[in-house]
Parts: structure tokens; C-alpha cells; sequence
């Protein structure tokens, strides 16, 4: 690898890497959505540090040339990360239905209680 390239990443990688973590620390992200970049940017801080272990990787799945086993192995892990975020849409959309019926029937009884009772004479 390029001493140029691997400083690059090794740069790049810190950065984005504090960059999540001071978001976490700022609660401005939830830890368990944060886990996925955090452990991706420490993937790519050990490949750009140690690139051998690209070539290993790229020798074990059948690959000829390292760079595509880092292209794959970033496509998998934006592939999970975009599932984490589906599951955790799903769960809020569940959450946001069974909410708004909640306080649908929680306003229909306020309205029933406020209705003046008819006394029969």
C-alpha cells in the first residue's frame, strides 16, 4: 500500500472514528447505532495500519486483488448497518401506530366524560 494511502486512512479513519464517539458522548446518537460505525472505523484503522491482512483476506474468499475484498468487506458492513437502521424504523413505526391509537381512545374518553349527562325528568 501507499505510505500516502495509509496515512490517508489511518487519518481519515481516527477522525471519523472520534467523530462518532464524541457524538455518543454528546448523546447525540444512541450507543446501539453507533456500534456498527465505531467497530467500521476501527476495521479500516486495522487494515490501513496492518494492509497484509487485506492481502489475507482477499486470499481466503478467492479474490485476486485486496482492494476488492476492502470494497466487499465495506459493502457488508454498510449492508448491516442499513439493516440495524430498518429494524430500528420498524420498531419506532410500531411504537408511533400503537402511540396514536392510544391517544385516540385516551381523547374519545375525555369526550365522554365531558358530554353533559341527559337526566331524565
Amino acid at each position: 500500500m501507499i505510505p500516502k494511502l495509509q496515512i490517508f486512512l489511518i487519518i481519515s479513519s481516527l477522525l471519523f472514528t472520534g467523530i462518532i464517539v464524541n457524538m455518543l458522548r454528546k448523546e447525540m446518537i444512541d450507543l446501539k447505532y453507533s456500534f456498527t460505525w465505531i467497530l467500521s472505523g476501527i476495521c479500516i484503522i486495522i487494515l490501513a495500519v496492518k494492509p497484509e491482512i487485506a492481502f489475507s483476506i482477499a486470499g481466503l474468499i478467492g479474490i485476486i486483488e485486496p482492494v476488492n475484498a476492502i470494497f466487499l468487506i465495506s459493502i457488508f458492513f454498510t449492508i448491516i448497518i442499513t439493516f440495524s437502521l430498518t429494524v430500528a424504523l420498524s420498531r419506532q413505526s410500531v411504537r408511533m401506530r400503537k402511540l396514536a391509537q392510544e391517544v385516540a381512545l385516551l381523547e374519545n374518553a375525555l369526550k365522554e366524560k365531558e358530554k353533559p349527562e341527559k337526566t331524565p325528568r
